[in-house]
């Protein structure tokens, strides 16, 4: 499974997702942040996962969530 959550795009317009991947635990496996680098990661995950609700959250609130899944974080190739 996975679920995006997502924030208010940048000045240019360029979007903010974050991506959580769970594994059959419900233990976080893997995190992309789907800006530029990575743009078509959840319609790549649609293939393989089910999607659970994704959500809208503060900048604030998108910078912490980004920093506790750091260690999952997964750059771009």
């Amino acid at each position: 499974m996975f679920q995006i959550i997502s924030r208010k795009n940048d000045i240019n317009g360029n979007p903010y997702r974050l991506i959580l991947v769970y594994n059959q635990n419900g233990n976080v496996e893997a995190c992309y942040e789907a800006r530029s680098s990575m743009p078509n990661q959840a319609s790549k995950l649609r293939l393989t996962h089910k999607e659970l609700p994704g959500f809208h959250v503060s900048p604030s609130e998108y910078k912490t969530t980004k920093d506790a899944f750091k260690r999952w974080l997964v750059e771009a190739d």
